[in-house]
């Protein structure tokens, strides 16, 4: 069932999602999938959603013709703000100098024979 339950999450990360909401999805209380999330995965239901988010928002960096805030908004959050913090947090660097990082990176790679 779990896998049902992160199946969903990868594919709705867009959307406000919330244990209170998802849990009756798969017939579970809120309190109980919280905890299914943590027993099983060593991580809360929130820092799982942040990770997908974020995972995503990595790939997106990669298209320079979309704007941070944009991006922000198509992995699901709603502030361009807490999405920095989420990034950073996660990733130890900011949105901005990720993209700026992996430009580089494919530039050099690029150039190689």
């Amino acid at each position: 069932m779990l896998d049902e339950i992160l199946y969903y999450i990868q594919h709705n990360y867009r959307d406000n999602l919330k244990l209170e909401s998802i849990a009756p999805l798969f017939g579970y209380n809120s309190s109980y999938l919280g905890r299914l999330f943590t027993r099983k995965l060593n991580v809360n239901f929130n820092a799982y959603l942040d990770q997908v988010r974020i995972a995503e928002a990595k790939k997106l960096l990669d298209d320079h013709s979309l704007k941070v805030y944009e991006i922000a908004e198509q992995v699901g959050y709603k502030s361009v703000d807490y999405f920095h913090r989420k990034f950073k947090k996660y990733e130890g660097t900011s949105p901005a100098e990720y993209r700026k990082s992996r430009g580089e990176f494919h530039a050099t790679d690029q150039s190689s024979p």
